[in-house]
């Protein structure tokens, strides 16, 4: 019997409520444990995101993945117009499992929810002038990155507000994607943390439903888990 995924995770989160939840697996969640989730919540961003446009290497997603988990990042989005986002589980080491990855059909439908959601969006591309690390940390970034053959589509460099570049002092025309990502998300989130002031960013309701969904991530065979204790509870 598998784990559950994210998704089904937040379903079931839907149907009986974070407290339920955690009630339930709490057998399960040593205090070391819920002392771990808790530290890491309280140092998420929620306010800067990677995108990345028509990736094609299940490794290099997997990469990406990993880096954006660990400097605290709780979202990625992936528009998946001419190719769906792999990724290699290997490569991932279960880092897909901590965060939010949002797939979109195409770069209209990213652009608009990533507003909708106060984001500002900058593409990166090495022609731009402007090196990321000049970008206005008092604002929400999204930053997209393109595809390891073609970079970014005109339709995603359109869409974006600013264009970036990551300064290069070699002979090297480009970083590796994986690598970009990485170089990106780690001098970001250490200047929008500075920015606030503070840690993390996101609000004590989505710091519930997380804490709920990773203490309930790797039980085996929670659905029922659940379904029984609800049960139980209610004779």
């Amino acid at each position: 019997m598998q784990a559950s995924s994210p998704a089904e995770l937040d379903r079931l989160i839907s149907i009986y409520g974070t407290q339920t939840i955690l009630a339930a697996v709490a057998p399960m969640v040593s205090d070391a444990r819920f002392e771990r989730i808790d530290q890491i919540l309280r140092r998420r961003l929620s306010s800067l995101t990677m995108v990345i446009e028509n990736l094609y290497d299940g490794h290099n997603g997997a990469a990406a993945i990993r880096s954006i988990e660990a400097f605290g990042l709780q979202s990625m989005w992936a528009v998946e117009q001419a190719n769906r986002f792999p990724i290699s589980a290997d490569v991932a080491t279960g880092a897909q499992k901590w965060i939010d990855i949002e797939r979109t059909p195409d770069v209209d439908t990213c652009a608009r929810r990533l507003r909708e959601r106060g984001f500002k969006l900058a593409a990166t591309t090495p022609s731009a002038p402007m090196s990321f690390a000049k970008l206005d940390m008092n604002e929400a970034w999204a930053i997209w990155f393109g595809n390891e053959r073609d970079g970014l589509t005109k339709e995603a460099l359109a869409a974006a507000d600013t264009h970036v570049s990551i300064p290069m002092q070699g002979f090297t025309r480009s970083f590796n994607l994986s690598v970009s990502v990485a170089l990106v998300s780690g001098q970001l989130s250490a200047a929008r943390r500075k920015q606030l002031g503070c840690e993390g960013d996101l609000s004590e309701e989505r710091i519930e439903h997380l804490r709920a969904r990773w203490a309930a991530t790797g039980i085996r065979g929670v659905g029922e888990i659940i379904a029984r204790f609800v049960s139980d509870a209610s004779k």
